[in-house]
């Protein structure tokens, strides 16, 4: 999960998710996300901004990678994705792959 808004916002969405019926167990028992890690914290550039609402599937690195490009905020990729998934895209290889 990609938020964006203020500290306050994004550590109330944090407290309702963990706090709140969110989810069905594998039994189909209403659960709470507990679950939920915060890989990181940064502050946003002011002229980037996410406009609305989205839910996005990106199952691939390279899907990942490519939203954030589209961003400017592909330095969280490199950070905090990559090291997750084990690549396969690293500096080196995601500009080989815009060529």
């Amino acid at each position: 999960i990609l938020l964006q808004g203020s500290s306050k916002s994004v550590k109330e969405y944090i407290v309702r998710n963990r706090s709140n019926i969110v989810d069905i167990d594998s039994k189909g028992r209403a659960c709470k996300e507990r679950m939920l890690t915060i890989l990181c914290e940064v502050r946003g550039e002011s002229h980037i901004r996410l406009s609305e609402f989205q839910v996005l599937e990106l199952p691939t690195a390279e899907s990942i990678l490519t939203f954030l490009q589209t961003l400017s905020m592909e330095e969280l990729y490199f950070n905090y994705v990559s090291p997750l998934v084990g690549g396969p895209f690293t500096k080196k290889c995601a500009s080989e792959h815009q060529k």
